[in-house]
């Protein structure tokens, strides 16, 4: 069934982007082929070391940290990427990782940590034992997540991130939410991608602390070796996931007004969206790439004069969303006009390091001040090149990240000790 798949899908990019493009699916295919073959060698080397020589892995002197996801996310989520794999790399040499399933998580494994971490992991009965074995060996255990699906009061925003506000989908997300808040309420720690987040987290009563998404050294090399070549004055779009079509539409009416009064100006979609909302005077100059891997997406990226990401400022849901659009744009030196959220306003200080707005008007007056002030274009394009590798680099993570688990780690042994303490 899967070959049949790709191959169905070979004939369909084929149709509509070229020989070449099935090219570069073919290539990736075999690159994560082999990565991810790879790494579940590299995994399974790892549990064993731990499990034949705990005392050798302990003599390192550095904190233990145990990822933890569900099969699902590690096979078809971004986010374990960002918020595991880069989170290992940035750490390398600073901590000791593991990377596990919940379904292999046995009690020597969560013996070994100092700090089990279970990134987006819903409720099952595996997960609760894990944590249960954890409690027992006085391991603290955090709930990672970078948005708001832990809370079932948010899954009707979440639907109108969708376009699907019936009463069936709001029934089916609630449950998809229950899950994950499950597992929430049973860790004592929460870590976020966004302050908007742990902010949430906090007002439920955990003890949560915020590590940023961040980039990687592959994406790091990409952006050494990106010319930022303004053949065009195209405006990219990279949507990402299915979720983003009513985000979009945040910006259409600027992009109408936009292609209405500049001739030169194009639009670049990558990934999912119904382009049936395009009106004619934007189809015509539209060229669209499939989904692709994360590594020819930056590469892509950086042929952008502008970069958007639109969100509904309106929407709690989108509040929460991180900052990756912003700072994977600005490793490549393409300034981002991003829609006004909580987490686009504390990493964009507008017309300096970024372009914010809140409607119509601001989203196209910042695009054609982009579009017609050469200084301003080149001042926030190197602010927010600057930018983004200084906050977002593996070495800002591994800072970030570290702080974070050690201070959980020491309310962990706070918490415990006075819990153990005899009341007067």
């Amino acid at each position: 069934m899967v070959v049949i798949r790709k191959i169905k899908t070979a004939f369909s990019v084929l149709k509509s982007h070229g020989a070449r493009e099935v090219g570069g699916l073919a290539k990736d295919n075999v690159i994560n082929f082999y990565k991810k073959s790879s790494g579940a060698i590299s995994r399974a080397a790892k549990k064993i070391a731990i499990r034949l020589f705990p005392d050798k892995e302990r003599k390192s002197g550095r904190i233990h940290i145990l990822y933890v996801t569900t099969e699902y996310e590690a096979l078809h989520s971004q986010t374990v990427r960002y918020r595991v794999h880069n989170f290992r790399e940035a750490l390398r040499g600073k901590a000791d990782t593991c990377f596990s399933l919940v379904t292999k998580t046995d009690d020597r494994l969560i013996g070994w940590a100092d700090v089990v971490v279970l990134m987006r992991v819903t409720y099952t009965e595996q997960a609760q034992t894990l944590i249960d074995s954890a409690k027992r060996q006085h391991v603290p255990v955090i709930f990672d997540i970078d948005d708001i699906v832990f809370l079932p009061e948010y899954a009707p925003h979440y639907c109108r991130v969708l376009g699907d506000t019936s009463e069936e989908n709001i029934k089916k997300r609630s449950g998809e939410f229950e899950g994950f808040e499950k597992t929430f309420r049973l860790c004592d720690y929460c870590t976020a991608s966004t302050q908007y987040i742990a902010d949430i987290m906090q007002k439920e009563g955990k003890y949560a602390k915020v590590i940023h998404n961040g980039l990687n050294q592959t994406q790091l090399h990409i952006a050494s070796r990106s010319h930022h070549e303004n053949f065009s004055r195209a405006i990219g779009y990279l949507s990402g996931t299915k979720t983003h079509d009513q985000d979009f539409l945040k910006a259409l009416p600027a992009l109408e007004k936009i292609f209405s009064e500049y001739d030169d100006v194009s639009l670049r979609v990558a990934g999912y969206l119904d382009l049936s909302v395009l009106p004619e005077n934007i189809a015509k100059r539209t060229s669209t790439a499939c989904y692709m891997s994360w590594q020819r997406l930056m590469s892509y990226g950086a042929r952008n004069y502008i970069n958007i990401a639109p969100l509904d400022i309106t929407n709690p849901f989108c509040h929460a969303k991180s900052e990756l659009k912003y700072f994977e744009a600005a490793a490549v030196g393409v300034p981002t006009v991003a829609s006004a959220t909580d987490t686009f306003s504390r990493c964009i200080e507008n017309k300096d390091n970024g372009m914010l707005a809140s409607d119509d008007e601001e989203w196209y007056l910042s695009i054609k001040a982009l579009l017609d002030d050469v200084g301003l274009y080149e001042h926030i394009s190197k602010k927010a090149k600057a930018y983004a590798l200084s906050h977002y680099s593996p070495d800002a993570t591994a800072i970030e990240a570290l702080a974070a688990y050690k201070d959980i780690i020491d309310k962990a042994k706070s918490d415990l000790e006075s819990d153990r303490r005899p009341l007067d």
